[in-house]
């Protein structure tokens, strides 16, 4: 065979495409810029690519106390915003979402659990670890907004990490299953809360 390559030149160059051809797509696949990535991911919510901060602000309590700025402390919180009062739908999307804290067992403390509404507590709500106020002053008006910016009006679940950013969105009536999820993968990555 005169010509440039032999029986087993052909057969060294099939092997390597074999062992390094996968990586060579997967390497294109990670690093292109969107267009060849695969649909959908392993999270159950929606991320927030932009991760708005929601600034410190009081919070005025269904019991009628301020808690101070600092209320959030160190935690990571489900925050179920309404800006509605919450009817009965509201209150079974709360009961579901409240097994998340208890699936958590010793996690529990690492999460608070919080219902945004502006108006009275919910009358049939038996939930001692739920939290339940509406923001106040100036930037409880900054909080309200923002959340209303991004809940689209609509109630919606927000997972909030420990320094207050928005970290991902769900519907209002999310899958606790799938919430619990994304919850335990955040706080197994997460050094903070």
């Amino acid at each position: 065979m005169a010509s440039g390559m032999g029986r087993g030149g052909l057969q060294g160059l099939i092997i390597m495409m074999l062992f390094f051809g996968p990586v060579l797509a997967a390497f294109m696949i990670y690093f292109s810029p969107g267009q060849i990535r695969p649909a959908g991911s392993t999270a159950h919510g929606e991320l927030l690519e932009s991760m708005p901060t929601l600034p410190l602000f009081q919070l005025l309590t269904a019991k009628g106390e301020v808690l101070d700025d600092a209320w959030m402390g160190r935690k990571w919180w489900l925050i179920y915003f309404s800006p509605k009062a919450c009817e009965a739908r509201c209150l079974g999307d709360l009961e579901a979402l409240g097994k998340v804290r208890v699936l958590l067992s010793k996690e529990r403390d690492r999460l608070g659990y919080a219902l945004m509404i502006p108006g009275a507590r919910p009358s049939r709500l038996d939930d001692s670890a739920l939290l339940i106020g509406w923001p106040l002053g100036g930037n409880g008006d900054a909080v309200a907004a923002l959340l209303h910016e991004h809940s689209g009006g609509e109630q919606r679940l927000f997972i909030v990490d420990p320094r207050r950013n928005l970290v991902m969105r769900y519907s209002a009536a999310a899958e606790p299953g799938g919430v619990f999820e994304d919850v335990k993968r955040l706080l197994k990555l997460s050094r903070i809360g």
